[in-house]
């Protein structure tokens, strides 16, 4: 029975019909917020030419393709998958080569999780006191102010069951920029000291974000009292099968479950697989389906609220001129692992498909724009906006006309210079004269 489970999952038509049939209904017996019904209303468009589309034609035959446009719901598992490439890429590029990363977990107490959900800004404060604690932990190793590390944090709030969970993934330098410009190795990360100081500087910041109330009050001090540390992770990086950047990546850009972990939607009720730890056996649920919208809508941050931060060298405001010099200083020590970073991520980037086309082509080894009758190539044709607002029509540009647009641009600047030049007191001095001659 387990295997066979592995082997059935449910579609993306599967997947919108499930917000689809259920989505009025939940917002009448749940509470929900505007970001939610905004990310629900354009996944059920997906797919929807009135959403917009491309129009292919071939010149050949005459057959017509449309391509609708993507939904960008933080919902939809398909339509995130290029701004999860472009993520990956961007934040390759401003990583220091030649230099080692640590991946570090930071999470948090289940008796907090439900203040995070209620006040999202919290999230922020759990991630400037995460920046705040590698600087010390720097600075508690390497006996000296002012260390520099870069760090990129990711703010995730999924727990493997869909559980609203509230925790830290950090991938930071081994190491730092001192003020005297010289780089200082951090090999090494004791776990029940992360965890310890995790502990203060977490709680120490909520302390002023939290309500001020008797209640509040007592949470915190009786965490601090029964706690001695929160769990964290920091082991030295391993080379993983699946890249790091991409992993911690996958859950802010995607929607905290893929099509493959759903298994059956049948009679208003959901069934889907997860695992309790990485590694282990699939334990099976099955739930109602507003329970089941409940558990992804939650996981939907606000608008406008970021849940990838950078601090340190990797500021956006120095990050550029940072790296330059950082770089620099490894490269003196550390040629080879520099140059096979650099061709490493010039690959990628070479290689990273930007089109849609390129896409297809990549994914499903098919051409898009090939056309399925004659197999010539197709053109576009129109491109349609949403409620039918025509952006662009071939056949109402100056293609097909004799003068091009840019001909005909030049010809009306000429006539433009010799109106001016007409109208101008230096004409009427010294040239009208002796035309009038």
């Amino acid at each position: 029975m387990a295997k066979l489970l592995k082997q059935v999952y449910i579609d993306k038509k599967t997947f919108i019909r499930i917000f689809k049939d259920n989505w009025s209904e939940y917002k009448r017996i749940c509470k929900y917020r505007k970001v939610e019904d905004e990310n629900v209303k354009r996944l059920i468009k997906c797919g929807d030419p009135k959403n917009g589309f491309i129009q292919l034609r071939c010149l050949s035959c005459g057959e017509t393709k449309i391509i609708p446009f993507s939904c960008k719901s933080r919902l939809c598992p398909s339509c995130s998958r290029i701004h999860l490439q472009e993520r990956i890429i961007k934040i390759k590029s401003i990583m220091i080569k030649g230099v080692g990363h640590r991946h570090v977990v930071l999470t948090t107490p289940k008796e907090l999780w439900n203040y995070f959900r209620r006040d999202r800004y919290l999230l922020k404060v759990m991630g400037d006191a995460g920046a705040e604690l590698i600087r010390d932990i720097l600075k508690f190793y390497r006996k000296k102010e002012g260390i520099e590390p870069g760090i990129i944090l990711v703010i995730q709030t999924s727990g493997r069951s869909l559980n609203f969970n509230p925790h830290l993934h950090l991938l930071i330098t081994e190491g730092g920029l001192g003020k005297d410009n010289k780089w200082y190795s951090l090999s090494y990360i004791d776990q029940y000291l992360l965890g310890r100081k995790w502990k203060y500087f977490l709680l120490t910041r909520l302390r002023k974000y939290l309500p001020k109330n008797e209640r509040t009050k007592r949470l915190i001090d009786k965490i601090f009292k029964e706690k001695r540390s929160f769990i964290t992770y920091a082991k030295k990086e391993k080379k993983r099968k699946v890249d790091i950047v991409g992993y911690l990546i996958k859950y802010v850009v995607s929607p905290p479950i893929s099509y493959q972990r759903i298994i059956e939607y049948k009679n208003g009720e959901i069934t889907f697989r997860y695992q309790t730890r990485e590694g282990a056996k699939n334990k099976i649920r099955k739930m109602n389906v507003s329970g089941f919208i409940y558990l992804l809508v939650q996981h939907i941050p606000e608008a406008n609220q970021k849940m990838i931060h950078y601090y340190g060298l990797y500021t956006r405001a120095r990050a550029k001129r940072m790296k330059t010099a950082v770089e620099k200083i490894i490269r003196s020590f550390n040629q080879q692992g520099w140059e096979e970073e650099q061709e490493k991520l010039l690959t990628e980037i070479l290689s990273f498909p930007t089109t849609y086309r390129d896409r297809m082509k990549t994914s499903y080894n098919k051409d898009p724009c090939i056309c399925p009758v004659c197999g010539d190539e197709m053109i576009i044709e129109k491109i349609v906006g949403p409620y039918g607002c025509i952006i662009f029509d071939l056949w109402k540009t100056d293609y097909f006309q004799e003068k091009t647009y840019q001909e005909r641009k030049d010809a009306e600047l000429l006539q433009k210079k010799e109106k001016e030049q007409e109208e101008s007191p230096r004409f009427h001095q010294l040239l009208l004269p002796q035309l009038q001659k």
